[in-house]
C-alpha cells in the first residue's frame, strides 16, 4: 500500500510566496493548499498535519486567524513564517499554538526540515491517543515540566490541561508517511 502524501495548508496574503512554497512541497510529496486571508474566512474543512502561517505583514489579523485553525485542526503542527525584526509576533504565535518558526530568507534545506519535523510532531499527537493513558499522562507531564523549567509556566498549565480532541491513529502509516516526505531529494531547487 502506497504511504499518503502529508497535507499542508499555506496561510499567506503573499501570493508569490505561496505559490514557491506550495510547489516545492508538492515536489517533495505533500498534498498543499494555499489560503489567502484577504479572500474571507473560509478555510479548509479537511484536517491537514502542517500549517504554515504568514505574519510577516498582517501578524495580528494572522494570530487571530490562528486561534480559529487550531480549534478546527488540533493535531496540525504550525509553523510561523516571520521576519527576525517583529519578535512580539513570534512570541504571540507561540503562545497561540505555533510549534516553530521559519525566518526569512530561508533555504529549501531550511524549509524541508521544519516540515519534517512538524509533520513527525502531528503524526506523533494524533498516535498518542491511542496509547496507554498512564503513558500520555507522562509524556504530557515531561513537555510541560520542560516549559516550566524555561520560565514558561502559562503554557505548562495549558499543555497539563488540554486533552487531544481528535482520535487520530495512524503510527505506522504516519511513519510511512513521514519516511517519503524525510527521505525527498531535498537538492532540487
Amino acid at each position: 500500500m502506497a504511504a499518503a502524501s502529508p497535507d499542508l495548508l499555506i496561510v499567506t496574503d503573499d501570493v508569490a510566496l505561496g505559490e514557491t512554497l506550495g510547489g516545492k512541497l508538492q515536489q517533495w510529496g505533500a498534498r498543499v493548499w494555499r489560503h489567502d486571508p484577504r479572500e474571507g474566512q473560509a478555510l479548509l474543512t479537511r484536517a491537514v498535519d502542517v500549517i504554515l502561517v504568514d505574519v510577516r505583514h498582517q501578524a495580528e489579523a494572522m494570530l487571530r486567524g490562528l486561534a480559529s485553525i487550531r480549534d478546527a485542526m488540533p493535531c496540525a503542527e504550525t509553523v510561523l513564517i516571520n521576519n527576525s525584526e517583529n519578535i512580539n509576533a513570534s512570541m504571540a504565535g507561540m503562545r497561540a499554538g505555533a510549534s516553530d518558526e521559519l525566518t526569512v530568507p530561508f533555504d529549501m534545506e531550511a524549509l524541508r526540515r521544519k516540515m519534517a519535523e512538524a509533520f513527525r510532531r502531528s503524526r506523533a499527537r494524533k498516535a498518542r491517543k491511542h496509547r496507554h493513558p498512564l503513558v500520555t499522562a507522562f509524556e504530557d507531564a515531561m513537555s510541560a515540566a520542560a516549559f516550566a523549567e524555561s520560565g514558561e509556566f502559562e503554557t505548562a498549565r495549558e499543555m497539563l490541561s488540554a486533552s487531544d480532541p481528535e482520535g487520530n491513529s495512524g503510527s505506522a502509516e504516519g511513519e510511512k508517511q513521514e519516511e517519503g516526505f524525510l527521505n525527498s531529494n531535498a537538492s532540487k531547487r
